[in-house]
């Protein structure tokens, strides 16, 4: 499955509410991806969800990944990167070249991600997506 084939899974849970873009419907097709997905709410610094890949990844639990700040598992640059996410549009793509990230134990991990905004509401949520 590739980006393009979760545009409209992503306009469908994304398009009125949080809970839709956390909607088990989401998390499954999401955990069929053999890339890093975060949904990620950069006005509360926190990730909202993540995939199984995600989890892999970081080498933590989704519910580990889920309870720490995106500027937590960042490893450069968060608050930029957070004020780059805030400006993102609905529908709008920011390319993160070579990103670095803190794994489990504090290991260094890089990838090179895409971020789409897929809801604006009073609260911005954005799909992280790479690796």
């Amino acid at each position: 499955m590739t980006f393009s084939q979760l545009r409209t899974p992503l306009a469908l849970f994304g398009s009125r509410s949080k809970t839709r873009a956390t909607d088990p419907r989401f998390q499954h097709l999401a955990d069929q991806l053999q890339q890093l997905i975060l949904l990620v709410s950069p006005h509360a610094d926190r990730i909202v969800a993540a995939n199984a890949h995600a989890a892999k990844f970081f080498g933590r639990s989704h519910e580990a990944i889920c309870a720490a700040p995106l500027s937590e598992l960042l490893a450069q640059d968060a608050e930029q990167l957070l004020l780059d996410l805030k400006t993102l549009a609905p529908g709008s793509t920011l390319t993160l070249g070579n990103s670095r990230w803190r794994g489990n134990a504090g290991a260094l991990l890089n990838a090179d991600l895409q971020a789409t905004c897929i809801e604006s509401d009073d609260h911005l949520l954005v799909m992280l997506m790479g690796a």
